[in-house]
């Protein structure tokens, strides 16, 4: 019943449905090979830390794209199925990779089932932190969310 709830209360805040069991693996398309490694390094990070199994294949229901966005837009999305993510666009290799390194954080994070957090230093905020590593606060939202409290 609460977990029913959690999910009413996700797609009313905009969130869609967190990812389950095998599902759990996305299909890389348009990354490079140094953006792969960022995006892999996002999702270590998440298995490490909060005991998820996020991972890369080929035959796999999610799918991960670099895609141009307006500077207007956001910097990712997920859509239930796809996390897109902006190339950098600062002409600063570092910079760029620590970018898109809070992005794959973060949007995984929503593909996970987590909304914004209001803690402008965690990964989950809505504030573009930049936080290159999740935080406390990101992993024990997490794991509450899978608790069904």
């Amino acid at each position: 019943m609460v977990r029913e709830l959690v999910f009413a209360l996700l797609a009313v805040v905009g969130c869609s449905m967190p990812l389950e069991g095998e599902r759990d693996c996305f299909r890389a398309r348009g990354l490079s090979e140094a953006q792969l490694a960022v995006v892999q390094e996002a999702m270590d990070e998440w298995n490490a830390r909060a005991g998820t199994e996020l991972r890369t294949g080929v035959d796999c229901t999610y799918t991960i794209v670099m895609r141009d966005m307006p500077k207007a837009e956001r910097l990712g999305e997920w859509d239930g199925e796809t996390v897109s993510l902006r190339p950098g666009t600062t002409g600063i290799p570092e910079a760029d990779r620590d970018i898109l390194r809070w992005e794959a954080l973060h949007e995984l994070g929503h593909a996970l089932g987590l909304g914004h957090s209001e803690q402008p230093e965690d990964v989950m905020s809505a504030y573009h932190s930049f936080q290159t590593g999740l935080t406390d606060g990101d992993v024990a939202a997490y794991r509450l969310s899978r608790s069904g409290s």
